[in-house]
This record gives structure tokens, sequence and C-alpha cells, in this order.
């Protein structure tokens, strides 16, 4: 059951560069309620020339829709609300027996902290260009 605390974004430390939020989407049908955490990943700073995240995962580039009409999933264990799009998209890629990693930048950026934004939006190609 879900709680009744609402969401707050895992902590990102701003001045390091290279960290962000990861999606594991947890194993379920298709029409049961979505449920989800965030984790913070970095990049493998071993491997200046060619840096990836030590963490395997997808990426997923969608048009956001409707940005009035939310539905809502369950992330870190407290209510997340999402454009029906994304919530259609979690669905179709949610898996029934194995947890799924992705990175979506609608969950991932704290779209309410603009410092934080702007951070995160200048990794966007390192982040695209590195996933799975």
């Amino acid at each position: 059951m879900a709680s009744t605390h609402h969401f707050r974004y895992p902590p990102l430390d701003a001045a390091e560069g290279g960290v962000f939020r990861l999606l594991t989407i947890l194993p379920g049908e298709e029409a049961t309620p979505i449920h989800g955490s965030l984790e913070i990943a970095c990049w493998d700073k071993e491997h200046s020339s060619n840096e990836r995240s030590s963490t395997a995962y997808g990426a997923l580039s969608y048009a956001w829709g409707d940005e009035e009409a939310k539905l809502q999933i369950i992330l870190n264990e407290c209510p997340f609300h999402v454009t029906p799009t994304l919530e259609q998209a979690l669905r179709r890629l949610r898996s029934v027996s194995q947890p799924r990693k992705i990175w979506i930048d609608a969950i991932y950026i704290d779209q309410a902290n603009s410092e934080e934004k702007a951070i995160q939006i200048r990794q966007m190609q390192h982040i695209f260009t590195n996933a799975d």
C-alpha cells in the first residue's frame, strides 16, 4: 500500500558532475498499478575518456502529452503524478518478472528545481549516448 507522504526527490550533489537519477520500474502485470523507485547513479570516473554509468539502463524519449491530465504511479512508496502518455509507456516497458532500470526526463529531473534542471539538461546527451 502506498504511503500518504508526499514524494521528495533524492538529492543530487549539484557540484558533482555526472550524477543523475534512474527509475527502477518494479515488475507487474500490465493492468496493475505502476510501482518504482528512484536511485542515484553516476558516471564511471575510472574511464574518463569513455565515462559510462556503472549501472546498465535504458532511456526513454517521448512526447510529454497533456500536462493538465495526470495519472498516479507510486514512486519511492509515495504518489507521483505523470501524464497519461508516460503512464502508458511505463506499462509497456514494465516486465512481468524483472525490475527494469530506465532514465526518463520527466521523472528523473526535479522539474520544480531550476538549478538542478539546468545542470541535468546539460547531461542529457551523455545520458542518451550511454544508455543500453
